[in-house]
Formats: structure tokens, sequence, C-alpha cells
């Protein structure tokens, strides 16, 4: 008789359920110093197969930019005669180029390292003390700031930069057409196209904003204003992505190539959690997410910041806080997201539906019984 409840019960459970053919996954990338552990993760390619970000590489005061890549984690080094603290921040779509910040914390450089070439700083005046934020899907074109916060951006000719504004570069789009940031002189979001030049976003409210990211084609700019996370186009101007209960401030801090799904951090004034948003479920808190999909977080205490997203939005990248040898440290991660979607909640079946599902467990159960009497 048991045989015949589960296996009525499992009728029951494929009618009534439609399970999505690939899981979603979760993991923390790991660390340079096994013996003084510390990561995070700033952005990832626009393929979704490396992410960059730092690792502590010694003591609790050294830090290197790293690369991501099928579960190995590798240093990029440092300049030549900087200070043991580096950071990456962008990738190429294919993880090739890595752009980023080497140097003492008040004194670093900008950097672009190549797969063949390594690691090499930003030449030019403008990037003497510098931070290099953002870079195109070829690596032609990195984007960021300077220590007087001008914002700029260097197109591949060795002395050749460009300044936008009094600001911070943060973002740019795969083709390297469109570049969004904050200007200093408004206090407002601006985005850069070739064509067009510099705009201003405006604020919501009139107030300050910042743009962090922008879609592949320009007309999706993400950022901050006035606390909260912004979604801005063209038709529509600057849009605010609400919040969770408690939240007293959000930023947006990527979007994915069509723009359609969101990532970010919100802060509800103890600490800052992971968001995940798109236009049919709104924000949503990472972590929660990640756990009603069915995964165990449970070594994992929160999740800081999303930061990266992959260009067809179903690989996210952060920083979270993670549970290692008895001790909570920071750690980068990354979750995979299922192409189809969340699975659906069992529906309930109508009235008619019940009585045959039941008619027929009870048929074959009949069947069973009189099989085994045989």
């Amino acid at each position: 008789m048991k045989s015949v409840r589960t296996l009525a019960i499992g009728i029951v459970v494929v009618l009534a359920i439609s399970v999505s053919a690939e899981a979603i996954s979760f993991h923390g990338i790991g660390f340079l110093s096994s013996s003084n552990p510390g990561s995070g993760a700033n952005g990832v390619s626009g393929d979704g197969n490396v992410v960059v970000g730092w690792s502590r590489s010694g003591s609790s005061m050294e830090m290197e930019a790293i690369r991501w890549e099928a579960g190995s984690m590798v240093g990029l080094d440092h300049l030549s005669g900087g200070m043991p603290w580096g950071r990456a921040y962008g990738a190429s779509i294919d993880g090739s180029v890595v752009v980023g910040e080497d140097g003492r914390p008040s004194d670093s450089k900008a950097f672009r390292w190549t797969d063949t070439g390594g690691m090499v700083g930003l030449p030019g005046s403008f990037f003497q003390t510098s931070v290099a934020y953002d870079v195109s899907s070829d690596g032609s074109v990195v984007v960021g700031r300077n220590l007087n916060h001008q914002a700029g951006y260097w197109a591949g000719t060795p002395t050749t930069w460009s300044l936008l504004c009094s600001g911070s570069a943060y973002g740019v789009s795969p083709d390297g057409s469109t570049i969004v940031g904050v200007d200093h002189d408004t206090n407002q979001a601006f985005r850069w196209t070739d064509t067009g030049g510099l705009g201003g976003l405006g604020g919501i409210s009139g107030g300050s904003s910042e743009a962090r990211d922008v879609s592949a084609d320009g007309s999706v700019v993400v950022g901050t204003s006035n606390g909260e996370a912004f979604r801005w186009t063209p038709d529509g101007g600057m849009e605010g992505l609400g919040g969770l209960t408690g939240d007293i401030s959000s930023t947006a801090l990527a979007v994915s190539a069509d723009g359609s799904i969101i990532v970010g951090k919100r802060w509800d004034f103890y600490v800052d959690h992971a968001f995940i948003w798109d236009s049919d479920n709104d924000m949503q808190d990472m972590r929660t997410y990640l756990v009603g999909q069915g995964l165990d977080m449970s070594g994992w205490r929160t999740l800081y910041e999303a930061t990266g997203i992959s260009d067809d939005g179903l690989t996210i990248v952060g920083t979270g806080e993670h549970m290692v040898s008895g001790s909570w440290v920071s750690e980068g991660w990354i979750a995979t997201l299922d192409p189809q979607g969340p699975p659906p909640p069992p529906p309930i079946p109508e009235p008619l539906t019940m009585l045959c599902v039941f008619g027929g467990v009870v048929g074959l159960g009949g069947y069973v019984r009189r099989r085994l009497a045989i």
C-alpha cells in the first residue's frame, strides 16, 4: 500500500506542478589568502563568465585586484612602484580586458589589464591619480575619474583622454557610445553620447542624482536620486524603483543589456542588502529571492550588494558576509539564474479536475492491488 500511495501522490504532483528545466546556482568566489580571507565582486563580464573585484592578499592592509573564472581566482598583481592595494571594477564582454585602480586608496592610479599584456597604468596626466570604473565590450573605451573628480574617458590612443565634466564617469555602454555618471557642478546624473554630447538627467523631486550604469543601446540609465534607486528612459524620464519595508535608501548599480533587470543595494539603517528588480516583480531582496528558489543560504548572513549583471541578465555578482572557519567574513559571490524564471506555484485545481485525478488514482490503486493479489 505504501508504494501505491507514493505513486498516487507523484501523479498529483506531476499534474499540478510544472518544473523548470534548469536550476539556479549560487556560490562564493573564494580568496587569494586562506590565512587572511576577504574578497568582493565588483563586476562581471558581458558573457557572465568572468568576475572581477578584490581580495586580501597578505596582511589586512594588502588588497589585490582579482579576476575569477570557472572556479579559479587569479590576482592581477600591482603597478610598478605602487602600494599593495588594488581593486578591479569592470571587464570587457569576455573578460580579456579588466579595469580598476591600484596604489594607495588616496593616491591610486587607473589601470587596464589584458590577458596578454598584464596590468598597465593608463597614460596621460588625467590618470596620474585616478580610478577606472568601467570598460566597453571590446575593451577600447575606459571611463572613470581623476583625483580632482573630473569625469573622463580613454579611447585607446596612448596619450589621448577626453574630459566630460567635473564629477565621475561610472558606466559605459557596450559599444562605447554612451557614458553615464554624476556632474558635480549640478549634483545631477549625466548621460553623454558621441552624437549628442553631455546632458543632465534631473532628479527625483528635483533632488540630486547619480547614474551608475546604462543599457546596451543607451536608452536605460540606472542610479540613485534623493536616496532612491531609479530607472531613467528618454520617454519616461526618471522613475524611482520604490523600496522594501524599513528601507532608508537604495542605489541601482547595474542593468542588463536590454534594461529589463536591475540590481543594486538597499540600506535599512543597520546594514546594506542586495536587491533585484524587474517590472513584473518590482524590487525584491536578493537573498530572499534566492531562498525562494530553493537555495540553501544558511552559510550567508547577508548579501550586502549586487554590483554587476551579465548582458542577458542571468548572471549576477556582488559581495556578502559568509561563514568561513567559524567567522563571518566578506566574500564575493556569483548567482546564475534560471532562464525560464522561477517555477510557478502549484495551481489550485478546479473541482472537476480534482475529481478526475482522484478517480484515476483510485482506479490505479485498485489495479495495483489486483496485480499484487495474483
